[in-house]
């Protein structure tokens, strides 16, 4: 890959040319992510903490509802600022490597896209991990909140505490990443199809939000069983390193490897619910923004 990258002229990404053309698209994106964020929150929650213990739909929320409102949205704080952050790095990657397309083949620059966001998505890893160990009711009364747990995880354990299980994430992100980029240009051809016929703007905002959340399952299902090897490894503190492969013989050995599909029927409900929140969210805020400019 390495030589196919070499041989291949590639525009740098510039920042300065996304956010003049596109402060409206990205500040009204930002907003959407923490509304949809906030109101699919407790889905988050029952959904890693079945990753987490293996236990069913029914006996997870009533424990994790039964806890109270103020420790149900313990941890969102880590995930508003990860989600934030990636997506609009996915924004501003996918709006110069577009410009490449013209020139370049289209398979080369979602390799180099998807390597780049890969790796600005495992830079902030640290926050996932956070969030993983704020939603374990298990250290519910050994770290109080988020700032509090960066700063006792790398007090006690070390800076490399915060980058365990680094390289099953890294590999998660660049597939999850080329996966999403691949995706949102088949959603951008529809669209543009769409616009050709001149469809009214109730189908159009209806197709953007039915392709988005259809993008968002996708990628939801085909990481799924990453995701709970991910967490499995990030609610340990303290313990020895583990490599990815060892973790996955242990996990597989000790609940099997229906173990992996934890949490992912309550996950896919979240992750539509969240994309249909963020795309219709995103729409309002455009047209506040139109109306306030």
């Amino acid at each position: 890959m390495s030589m196919l990258i070499g041989k291949t002229k590639m525009i740098p990404i510039d920042i300065w040319y996304v956010w003049p053309k596109r402060q409206k698209d990205l500040l009204c994106n930002q907003l959407a992510i923490i509304t949809g964020i906030v109101w699919t929150y407790p889905l988050t929650k029952i959904s890693l903490r079945q990753m987490l213990s293996g236990q069913s739909v029914k006996k997870v929320t009533f424990y994790t509802f039964h806890e109270g409102v103020f420790l149900l949205y313990r941890g969102v704080l880590p995930q508003i600022i990860q989600r934030c952050t990636s997506i609009t790095a996915t924004y501003i990657v996918h709006q110069n490597v577009n410009m490449t397309f013209r020139e370049y083949p289209k398979n080369v620059a979602k390799i180099y896209s998807g390597l780049l966001l890969g790796t600005i998505d495992s830079l902030l890893m640290p926050f996932e991990r956070v969030q993983v160990i704020l939603a374990d009711k298990g250290y519910n009364h050994t770290y109080k909140n988020t700032r509090h747990c960066f700063q006792q995880l790398v007090t006690q354990h070390g800076f490399k505490e915060l980058y365990r299980g680094l390289g099953l994430v890294y590999f998660r992100n660049i597939l999850g990443s080329i996966i999403f980029i691949s995706l949102l240009l088949e959603k951008e051809k529809i669209l543009r199809q769409e616009q050709k016929m001149r469809e009214p703007p109730v189908v159009m905002s209806a197709t953007r939000i039915l392709l988005d959340s259809l993008q968002g399952t996708i990628v939801s299902i085909i990481l799924h069983p990453l995701n709970v090897l991910r967490v499995y490894l990030h609610k340990q503190v303290g313990e020895r390193h583990m490599h990815t492969h060892i973790a996955f013989q242990k996990v597989y050995r000790e609940n099997g490897l229906y173990f992996f599909w934890s949490g992912l029927y309550v996950n896919l409900i979240r992750s539509w619910t969240s994309w249909v929140l963020i795309a219709s969210s995103n729409e309002l805020y455009k047209q506040i923004y139109a109306h306030y400019r």
